[in-house]
């Protein structure tokens, strides 16, 4: 048996070599001296201008590991930068916990969830109220209800056709103040089997669920986040509220 060869360790390489592998694997540039900070930062404000987001679904290709891309371009003297690839983890077991912490975080996240493309608006009373500025009045003396109409766009909902053209959906909505805090909040979860023509109908023109919410007068966001059951999809949407 012999010792292993003792090589030297620059820390300082293997950062470097580390930020580098990084910036490969994620389409980016490695930025690591002050002189490459400058000219990196010119680059972004120039690819900034410029550039293509592109996008594919899974669909039942959920066997975790690595999933390698590669993004090819038409033309002479032209040269595209993407990511090589990413991991997909293993799904844990969709347990009534883990829906109720994924949409815990998509509502405090301040990044918008698109597995479900999402809309919102007040309902129609409650929109005209609100503009004409009138006063509080229903509910208690310090609240009010407010409606809203959430829409879930039909092509992003799975639907389980082996179980009676079944869907399964979760909503969470939550209000914040103006200092983040949260105030007023409301579930409800959406199981049911869709006949042929309300299927149909959905397809076409989408899911109006309507949400409602106990308000004080103030400023606030309404968030709402959609979780498909089925697909384990998530989507969220907000919109400000100025309720006088």
């Amino acid at each position: 048996m012999r010792s292993p060869v003792n090589l030297p360790y620059d820390q300082g390489v293997q950062q470097r070599l580390t930020m580098h592998a990084f910036a490969d694997a994620t389409g980016g540039r490695a930025c690591i001296t002050i002189a490459e900070q400058e000219k990196c930062f010119a680059q972004a404000i120039d690819d900034s201008r410029a550039y293509y987001l592109l996008g594919y679904y899974l669909g039942n290709d959920t066997q975790p590991g690595w999933r390698k891309l590669k993004v090819k371009v038409s033309g002479d003297g032209l040269h595209v930068r993407y990511r090589s690839g990413f991991y997909v983890a293993p799904r844990a077991p969709d347990t009534p916990g883990l829906r109720r912490q994924e949409l815990v975080d998509a509502l405090a996240s301040v990044v918008q969830y698109t597995g479900l493309r999402l809309s919102v608006r007040l309902t129609a009373e409650d929109a005209t109220s609100l503009s004409a500025g009138a006063p509080a009045t229903a509910g208690t003396a310090q609240t009010r209800p407010v409606a809203f109409l959430l829409g879930v766009a039909g092509d992003s909902i799975s639907v389980d056709r082996e179980k009676g053209n079944a869907i399964d959906l979760q909503i969470a909505t939550l209000a914040f103040d103006d200092k983040r805090k949260s105030v007023a909040s409301s579930s409800q979860a959406l199981a049911t089997s869709l006949k042929p023509e309300m299927l149909q109908k959905i397809l076409e023109t989408g899911m109006g669920i309507p949400e409602k919410l106990e308000l004080a007068p103030g400023k606030y966001e309404i968030k709402f986040a959609v979780r498909d059951n089925l697909s384990g999809l998530i989507g969220t949407v907000s919109m400000p509220l100025d309720l006088q």
